[in-house]
């Protein structure tokens, strides 16, 4: 709207029925859409829509590298998706407690929580820090308090609710936060993790790039980084793991780097078929990556006579 008086936040309690919520008027009591304690977020998040159900998907990492004490930070921190199902007012997710998986405004209602991803593997392997993510599926089923999934006029709380409310995954290095802007591209979460150095003098550390599935935080399912260094992303750039006794061959999640990385610069190829990421680094250099080009254009459409 024009009129700035009466902008308000989504999600709280409008306390004196003027309609808006802007924490300002009496009995106003205005709501976070998610909140984890002791988990500073500095970059900005990316939104999609969701992928199955209605309203959207904010994926974002914590952590912080302001001042000298965050060097030696070592508290946990986490990259998150969250769905923002965007009903009424009272249909957020409130403080997460990862203690007890429970989300404080959900579990009175339908017991919501978040869908885990752990790490399954990590090793160096041609001199490169690889990291392989779980591919745990989340549970869409739309039935929260804040929709008509039966379509019969009626919103019943027993009846109608989803398992998960979004994704995290915890990040297991010492040290390891996000700190620089994430990117959903082609389906594919792109977010930096980094490991600063020791020294203050040095511009060093190890950032750690991650492509995983926007969705649900899982590893994606087609290779995404050229570790044989043969300079092409193919069905070759996989490794062989033991996941739940069984060996499987899966893409990695995540590459390290030296220095501390930027968000990249996305070329399109002349061919149209492939794309360059360029990401600049602390250590003073550039690192790139090839993918499969980003599809665009028209997916579908409908006529009407």
């Amino acid at each position: 709207g024009s009129d700035v008086s009466k902008w308000g936040v989504a999600f709280g309690v409008d306390g004196d029925g003027n309609g808006r919520i802007d924490g300002a008027d009496s009995g106003d009591s205005v709501q976070p859409l998610f909140s984890s304690p002791g988990q500073p977020v500095t970059s900005a998040p990316d939104v999609m829509f969701h992928c199955e159900g209605d309203g959207y998907m904010i994926l974002y990492g914590t952590g912080k590298f302001l001042g000298e004490t965050d060097r030696s930070n070592q508290d946990k921190q986490t990259i998150y998706g969250i769905w923002d199902f965007g009903g009424g007012s009272t249909d957020y997710l409130g403080t997460w407690d990862e203690g007890s998986a429970s989300l404080s405004n959900l579990t009175s209602v339908t017991g919501e929580t978040l869908l885990e991803q752990t790490v399954v593997y990590a090793d160096y392997v041609n001199n490169y820090y690889l990291r392989v993510l779980s591919d745990n599926e989340a549970n869409w089923t739309l039935c929260h308090n804040g929709k008509d999934d039966n379509n019969d006029g009626s919103i019943d709380d027993s009846g109608e609710c989803h398992t998960h409310a979004g994704w995290y995954f915890d990040l297991p290095l010492a040290g390891e936060r996000v700190i620089e802007d994430t990117m959903i591209r082609n389906g594919n979460l792109i977010a930096i993790t980094f490991i600063p150095n020791d020294s203050p003098c040095s511009g060093g550390g190890m950032s750690i790039v991650h492509e995983m599935n926007a969705c649900d935080g899982s590893r994606a399912s087609t290779p995404q980084f050229d570790i044989n260094n043969d300079g092409k992303i193919d069905d070759n750039d996989v490794l062989t793991i033991t996941v739940n006794g069984d060996q499987v061959q899966v893409p990695p999640t995540g590459k390290g780097y030296d220095g501390q990385l930027h968000p990249p610069v996305i070329v399109t190829m002349p061919d149209k078929k492939r794309e360059m990421k360029i990401l600049s680094s602390s250590a003073g250099t550039t690192e790139t990556l090839f993918e499969k080009a980003e599809k665009l254009g028209m997916f579908y459409w409908r006529q009407s006579n």
